[in-house]
C-alpha cells in the first residue's frame, strides 16, 4: 500500500473479496485472494455477538431451507 495515486481509480475488496464464485465471504481465503489478485484496500464486515465478542460477518439469508440456519441471523443473535 501506499503507492495509490490518487488520480486513479482504485479497487476495494467488499467482505475481503470473492473466491470460487462466493461473494461476501469475509474468509481468511478471500482474504488472501484479494492480496494475491493485488487489491490495495479490504473491507470486512465487523459485527458484535451477544456474548461480546468481535467477528468478521456478513448477515445474508439463506437461498435455500439446507442451509444453515445461523445464516438467517445477525451477528447479536448468536454467541461466538
Amino acid at each position: 500500500m501506499g503507492n495509490h495515486s490518487t488520480n486513479q481509480p482504485f479497487m476495494i475488496a467488499h467482505a475481503l473479496g470473492a473466491i470460487d464464485g462466493h461473494t461476501y465471504t469475509n474468509s481468511e481465503a478471500a482474504f488472501r485472494q484479494s492480496i494475491f489478485d493485488g487489491f490495495e484496500y479490504l473491507e470486512a464486515d465487523l459485527a458484535l455477538t451477544k456474548d461480546n465478542k468481535i467477528v468478521i460477518y456478513h448477515h445474508s439469508k439463506p437461498k435455500t431451507d439446507s442451509e444453515k440456519p445461523w445464516r438467517n441471523k445477525k451477528a447479536f443473535q448468536l454467541s461466538y
